[in-house]
C-alpha cells in the first residue's frame, strides 16, 4: 500500500507540472516569426510520415528530424510525432524515434511527464522498461524523474530493476540527494543492497570525495563480496584519488584472492603514473593469483622505459610463468628494446609453450626489436621450421616490422612466400614486404606479375594492391590497368564504402574512381568552405548537445579545444555569438560562474585550478587531477593556452595580475608535462604540439629529431621508445607534418627543416584519401601500419596551418606547387561532408571532430571571400599563434 500511495503522490505531481508548464508556454512564449515558421514548415513532411508513413518512411523521417530540429528550435509537433513512435512494434522505428527524441526533447517537461505517467500507471512491464530507457536520453537532472527511477532500482521485476539502474546513472550524475541516499545504504545489513548501492555510486558520483571515502571504508568490510564490489566501484569514480590508491595498495595483501585481483584491476584504471602503485604491482608479480592482472596494470600505468625495475621484474615473472599473455604483452609495452627483454621473448620461441604464446611473443618483439640481428635471424629460422601456419604468419609480419629497410636476405625470404600454397602466408608476405621495401624494382615487378594472373585469389589481389600503394606505386598500378579492371579496388582502398559527397547527392563510385585516376584540377569556389565554417562557428550548441561537456566528455583537452574554436571563429560569424563569448570571457575572468551543466562550467574549474594560491606546491596534484594521461594533459594545456592568447589578441580580455598568473602557470604546467613525456619516451604529436604552444625556441629539440632518421625524414615514429608504427609512409603521414612544423618554427626556420616540412605535406596529400577512409572511430589502430582515425583529424589543423605559413613566405618558385596542395586539401575537406562532421561511432565525436575540421578550414580560405563576406587575411593561420 505504501508503494501505491507513493505512486499516487508522484502522479499528482506530474499533472501539476503539466498544468504549470502549459500555462507558462501559453502566457510567455510569443508566436514564432516568419523565418521560424519556415523551419517548422520544413519538418511538416517528416511529421506526416511519422504519423502515416510506412515502416521505412518512419525510420527515415525520425532520422531526418534528429538532424533538422535542433535543440534551440524545438518543435512540439515533431516531439509529439516522435513520441507516438517510441513504443512502435518495429525495432528500427522504435530505436530511430527514441534516438531523435533524445536529441530534440532534452529537458522537455511534457515528454518527461508523459513517460513518468506510463512508468507509474502501466500494468505491463515491457512498455515501462522502454519509458525508463527513454528517460535516460532526456531527463538528466530532473528531480521527479530521478526520484521515480531511484524507487524502481529495487523493483521485484529484474528487467525493470536493470533498466532503472542503467537510466539512473545518466540522469542522476552528481545529484547530491541521490548520492547521500546511496551512501546511507552502504551500512545496510543486506549484502546485495550494499553491492548495488556501491555500483550506482560509482556511476553517478565520479570524483565525489564523500562517496569515494565511503566506498574506501568498504574495502575493510567483513564480507569478501563487498570488498570485491568496492574495489570495482572505485574503478569508475576515483581516478588519481590518492586515498583510494593507497587503500587499494593495502588491499593487494587481502586474504581473498578475488579481492586482490579486484584491487589490481582497479589500480590499472585509476593509478596511471603513481609510483607507489607501480611498486606494489611489481611486487604482486610474485603472487600467482594476481600476476596476470598486475602485469596488465603495469603495462597501462607505467610509461615505456620509465621504470627499469618493472621490466626486470617482468622478465623474472616470465621465467616463472612462460605461458602468460599479459606478462609477454607488458614486456613488449614497457621495454625499450634492451637485450635482456629481447632474449626473454626469443627464448619463448624455442620453448615448448603453446602457439598462442609464441604469437604474443612475436608481436611484442615487433614493438621492441627493430634492427636487432639475433631477432631477425631467429625469425627467419622460425618461418622455415615451425609447423603452425599462424605462428609462421605472425613471424613473417614481425620480420617486416623489425627488419632493416631493403635488406636483401629478408626480401628473398618474403618473396619466396609470395608463391606459397597457403593463402594466409602469401598475404602476410606481401604486407610485410610493403613495410621494408623502398624503390625495389624487383619486388614491384614480382607483385605486378602476380597481380596480372587472372586466377589470383581476390583477397590476395587486394593485399598486393594495398602493398603496392604503401610502397608508393599508385602510378604504376593506374598506368597498367584500365578503370574497369583494377581502379575499382584502388578506389575501395582509398575511399571505403562511406565516402561522402560534396553536393546534396551521393557521388557514384565510378565518378570517385575518375577523381582518383584523373587527379582532376580546377578552381574551387570558397563559398562551400565558408559555408562549412559558418555552419560550425555560428551555432556550436547544435553539435554540443545537452550537457555533453559537463558529463559525457572525459577529458579537459576536448573541452578546451571547443572553447578555443569558439573564440577563434567568433570574428567570422555574421550572427556573432555575443552572449556565448561574453559568458566565456566572464568565466575566465572569474566574474561569473555558470550553473552546473552549462557550456563553460568546467572551464571555470580549469581556470581556478591554474590560479590557486598554492599552485607551485601543488602543481603535480593539479596535473594528476586534470586528465587520465599525459598525452591528454598536453592537449588540455595546449588548447587552453591558445584560447587565452586568442582572447588577448582579440582584446576580449585585458591583461591583469590574474590573467598574467594564469598564463605563467599554464607555461609551468606545459613544461612539466612535456618533461614527463620526454622521460617516458612520449608521442610525436603530443610533444610537437606542446613545444609549439610554448613557443620557446630555446627548447632542446633533439627529442623531436629522434622521432625520425635524418636519411628518411618522412618516416616519423609513433613514439621514440622503439620503431613502433614507423615502417610506413602512410602510417607516418599524419605525424610527420607536425613534427617538422615544430622544428621549422622553433629552430630558426632552417632551410633543411623547411624542406622536410614541404616533403611531409606532399606525403600527407599522397595518403590523404587513405587517411580519410579511416575516419570512423569503429576501432583504433588498423592495418599493418596501424593507421588510426585520429591521425587525420588531430593533425589536419597543423597541416593546413603549415601550408599557409609556407605560402605566406611568397617564394615565387614554389607558388604553383603550394597552390596545388591547397587545392587538394580543399577538395578533400569538401568530400568529408557538407555541414557537420560528427561521427556517431565515436562517443563525443562532434566536440572532437568539428573544431579540428573548422580550425583546418580557416587557413584554406582566401582573403576577402566576397560571396560570404568572411575576411580571414592570408596570415590567418588557424591553430597556430599569431602575435
Amino acid at each position: 500500500m505504501k508503494v501505491f500511495e507513493d505512486y499516487n503522490k508522484i502522479l499528482g505531481r506530474i499533472w501539476h507540472e503539466i498544468i504549470i508548464v502549459s500555462l507558462v508556454l501559453f502566457l510567455f512564449f510569443p508566436r514564432v516569426n516568419d523565418a521560424e515558421d519556415k523551419k517548422i514548415y520544413d519538418v511538416d513532411e517528416y511529421i506526416e510520415q511519422l504519423r502515416s508513413g510506412s515502416t521505412e518512411e518512419k525510420v527515415l523521417a525520425a532520422n531526418a528530424l534528429e538532424r533538422t530540429v535542433t535543440i534551440n528550435e524545438k518543435n512540439q509537433s515533431a516531439i509529439t510525432a516522435l513520441f507516438e513512435n517510441v513504443f512502435h512494434e518495429n525495432n528500427e522505428v522504435r530505436y530511430a524515434a527514441q534516438s531523435a527524441l533524445g536529441e530534440i526533447a532534452t529537458g522537455d517537461q511534457t515528454t518527461i511527464s508523459k513517460l513518468l505517467n506510463i512508468i507509474i500507471s502501466e500494468e505491463g512491464f515491457e512498455k515501462k522498461i522502454e519509458a525508463i530507457k527513454i528517460l535516460s536520453f532526456i531527463a538528466e537532472g530532473h528531480r521527479l524523474a530521478i526520484d521515480t527511477v531511484f524507487h524502481l532500482v529495487t523493483d521485484d521485476n529484474l528487467n525493470i530493476r536493470s533498466g532503472a539502474k542503467e537510466t539512473f546513472q545518466y540522469i542522476a550524475k552528481n545529484d547530491d540527494k541521490s548520492i547521500k541516499s546511496l551512501i546511507e545504504k552502504l551500512s545496510h545489513e543486506n549484502i546485495e543492497i550494499i553491492q548495488s548501492s556501491s555500483e550506482m555510486l560509482s556511476d553517478i558520483a565520479p570524483e565525489n570525495d564523500k562517496a569515494i571515502n565511503a566506498i574506501i571504508q568498504l574495502l575493510s568490510h567483513k564480507d569478501g563480496r563487498v570488498r570485491v564490489t568496492a574495489a570495482g566501484a572505485l574503478s569508475g569514480m576515483a581516478w588519481g584519488h590518492r586515498a583510494a590508491i593507497e587503500a587499494l595498495i593495502r588491499t593487494l595483501s587481502d586474504a581473498d584472492s578475488a579481492v586482490r585481483i579486484g584491487a589490481a584491476i582497479t589500480l590499472n584504471n585509476i593509478a596511471r603514473g603513481n609510483e607507489q602503485a607501480i611498486n606494489a604491482l611489481t611486487k604482486a608479480l610474485d603472487d600467482h593469483d594476481v600476476r596476470t592482472y598486475a602485469a596488465t596494470a603495469l603495462s597501462h600505468i607505467t610509461s615505456r622505459g620509465h621504470n627499469k625495475k618493472v621490466v626486470q621484474a617482468l622478465i623474472s615473472a616470465l621465467a616463472k610463468e612462460a605461458s602468460d599473455s599479459a606478462i609477454i604483452a607488458a614486456l613488449g609495452d614497457l621495454s625499450t628494446g634492451d637485450e635482456a627483454s629481447i632474449n626473454a621473448l626469443l627464448a619463448l620461441l624455442n620453448n615448448k609453450v603453446g602457439d598462442t604464446y609464441k604469437i604474443e611473443a612475436l608481436y611484442s618483439l615487433s614493438q621492441i626489436a627493430h634492427g636487432n640481428l639475433p631477432t631477425i635471424q631467429s625469425l627467419i629460422e622460425l618461418i622455415s621450421s615451425d609447423d603452425n601456419d599462424e605462428v609462421k604468419a605472425e613471424a613473417i609480419l614481425c620480420l617486416g616490422r623489425v627488419g632493416v629497410k631493403n635488406d636483401t636476405q629478408i626480401i628473398d625470404v618474403l618473396i619466396n612466400f609470395l608463391l606459397n600454397k597457403n593463402l594466409l602466408l602469401r598475404k602476410k608476405a606481401a604486407a610485410s614486404l610493403s613495410n621494408i621495401v623502398i624503390n625495389n624494382e624487383s619486388v614491384v615487378q614480382t607483385l605486378m606479375r602476380l597481380l596480372s594472373n587472372v586466377e589470383i585469389d581476390k583477397d590476395f589481389r587486394t593485399t598486393i594492391i594495398s602493398a603496392l600503394i604503401q610502397m608508393g606505386q599508385v602510378d604504376i598500378l593506374l598506368s597498367t590497368y584500365s578503370e574497369n579492371d583494377i581502379a575499382d579496388e584502388i578506389a575501395e582502398y582509398f575511399i571505403g564504402d562511406t565516402y561522402s559527397a560534396t553536393s546534396d547527392k551521393q557521388i557514384s563510385k565510378q565518378e570517385l574512381q575518375k577523381l582518383i585516376i584523373q587527379n582532376h584540377t580546377g578552381v574551387i569556389d570558397n563559398h562551400a568552405l565558408t559555408k562549412m565554417l559558418r555552419t560550425l562557428a555560428e551555432k556550436p550548441q547544435d553539435w554540443i548537445r545537452g550537457s555533453f561537456l559537463y558529463s559525457t566528455c572525459g577529458t579537459y583537452s576536448v573541452m578546451n579545444l571547443v572553447y578555443f574554436f569558439i573564440a577563434k571563429t567568433a570574428p567570422f560569424c555574421s550572427k556573432n555569438s555575443d552572449e556565448m563569448m561574453k559568458n566565456l570571457v566572464d568565466t575566465i575572468q572569474g566574474i561569473n560562474r555558470p550553473k552546473v551543466g552549462d557550456l563553460f562550467y568546467k572551464l571555470a574549474t580549469f581556470t581556478d585550478e591554474l590560479f590557486q594560491a598554492d599552485f607551485d606546491s601543488n602543481i603535480q596534484n593539479i596535473i594528476d587531477k586534470i586528465d587520465d594521461g599525459r598525452n591528454d594533459q598536453i592537449y588540455s594545456f595546449v588548447f587552453f593556452k591558445l584560447l587565452m592568447h586568442e582572447l588577448l589578441r582579440q582584446n576580449r580580455i585585458q591583461s591583469s595580475p590574474r590573467i598574467t598568473k594564469i598564463m605563467s602557470n599554464i607555461n609551468k604546467m606545459l613544461t612539466l608535462v612535456i618533461e614527463d613525456m620526454r622521460d617516458g619516451y612520449g608521442m610525436a604529436y603530443a610533444l610537437a604540439s606542446g613545444y609549439l604552444a610554448l613557443g620557446d625556441s630555446t627548447q632542446d629539440l633533439r627529442i623531436l629529431r629522434s622521432f625520425f632518421d635524418a636519411k628518411n625524414s618522412l618516416e616519423v615514429k609513433y613514439n621514440t621508445s622503439s620503431g613502433l608504427w614507423s615502417k610506413s609512409l602512410r602510417g607516418s603521414a599524419g605525424r610527420a607534418p607536425i613534427v617538422h612544423l615544430a622544428l621549422y618554427i622553433l629552430d630558426g626556420k632552417k632551410e633543411k627543416d623547411r624542406d622536410n616540412l614541404k616533403k611531409s605535406l606532399h606525403n600527407y596529400s599522397v595518403h590523404l584519401l587513405s587517411l580519410m577512409s579511416h575516419l570512423t572511430k569503429e576501432n583504433q589502430h588498423t592495418g599493418d601500419d596501424a593507421l588510426a582515425p585520429y591521425f587525420f583529424y588531430s593533425t589536419l589543423p597543423y597541416v593546413t596551418a603549415a601550408l599557409r605559413l609556407l605560402m605566406n613566405e611568397n617564394k615565387e618558385s614554389e607558388k604553383e606547387e603550394l597552390l596545388n596542395l591547397q587545392l587538394k586539401f580543399r577538395k578533400a575537406f569538401l568530400n568529408v561532408k557538407n555541414g557537420l562532421f560528427y561521427d556517431k561511432n565515436y562517443d563525443g565525436g562532434r566536440a572532437y571532430i568539428n573544431p579540428l575540421m573548422g580550425l583546418a578550414i580557416i587557413p584554406l580560405l582566401d582573403e576577402n571571400a566576397a560571396s560570404d563576406k568572411i575576411t580571414t587575411g592570408t596570415d590567418y593561420l588557424g591553430i597556430l599563434r599569431q602575435d
